[in-house]
């Protein structure tokens, strides 16, 4: 199916399982996608901002006062 080579029998049938999945009518099924990649993960968007810092007031929801 590819090239690629293992030097343990386990480490070639976790790729057999994970690259190239096979059905029991002996078709190839679709690979199943987490939706994640192996990147960086990404920047929490609820990060919150050091409210002693003065970019806290200048937030949208900071602006105006008493």
């Amino acid at each position: 199916m590819c090239c690629k080579t293992y030097l343990s029998y386990p480490a070639l049938y976790t790729h057999m399982k994970q690259k190239h999945p096979v059905g029991a009518d002996g078709e190839q099924k679709p690979m199943l996608s987490s939706g994640r990649g192996r990147g960086r993960p990404r920047k929490n968007p609820y990060h919150r901002t050091n409210p002693q810092n003065d970019l806290y007031f200048k937030q949208d929801d900071k602006k105006g006062g008493p």
